[in-house]
């Protein structure tokens, strides 16, 4: 009955109220519901991501969400592909998470990673590639090289990437004004891409204040 409890409480609007995510992660627990403990962390940790771009509060809820997947797997977790595939998924997000924070310390080795990053095959299922291109575009608008960040804008386009979703419309048009070049249509060439949504608010929600309140929960 707690698994259905809450199976019933994650068709609500639990990532806009922590009373619910409490109690979803309180009910999976007293079950012992350590599959289900997994797939709401991992579903926590999308929200960080597609709702407030925060991949800090990502990489925690995923940590969550492979602690409880290596409990339901039980003996030779290490060996399974769904633990493996979590892991990859949990080390690209944190290197993108780290590499953000290098703007101004360290902006060559920021540009170079998100680089390596945009090309990797598979980088969708962890970390959204408009994100990365985002963060490229920031960073040189920031600087003032608006040449390589109309470029970054334009790469975003031929990849069939919505742009409003991760650059601010505002920017765009600087961009754009100082190179001499038209504000760009909203969507790219090949329709949305990206796993774009709505441009997120600064800080995070209110789904990362459950993961470390009920972070030793069935411990």
């Amino acid at each position: 009955i707690y698994v259905l409890a809450g199976n019933y409480l994650q068709s609500l609007d639990w990532h806009n109220d922590p009373d619910i995510m409490k109690n979803i992660i309180q009910f999976y627990s007293k079950a012992k519901a350590h599959d289900k403990l997994a797939t709401f962390y991992d579903a926590c940790a999308q929200v960080e991501i597609d709702e407030y771009r925060d991949y800090d509060k990502a990489w925690e809820a995923l940590r969550e969400s492979l602690k409880y997947l290596a409990k339901a797997v039980g003996a030779g977790a290490e060996n399974n592909p769904n633990v493996q595939n979590l892991q990859h998924r949990i080390g690209l997000v944190e290197r993108f998470a780290s590499i953000r924070k290098l703007s101004k310390s360290d902006p060559s080795e920021m540009v170079s990673v998100c680089e390596q990053m945009v090309d990797m095959p598979d980088i969708d299922s962890a970390v959204r590639i408009g994100d990365i291109f985002a963060q490229l575009v920031e960073y040189y608008a920031e600087t003032q090289n608006f040449a390589e960040a109309y470029r970054s804008v334009e790469r975003m386009r031929q990849k069939g990437i919505i742009l409003t979703p991760y650059v601010d419309y505002a920017l765009l048009q600087t961009i754009c004004q100082a190179v001499g070049q038209p504000v760009p249509p909203q969507d790219g060439p090949g329709g949305a891409s990206g796993r774009g949504g709505a441009a997120p608010p600064a800080g995070g929600g209110e789904a990362e204040d459950e993961i470390e309140e009920e972070d030793d929960v069935d411990n």
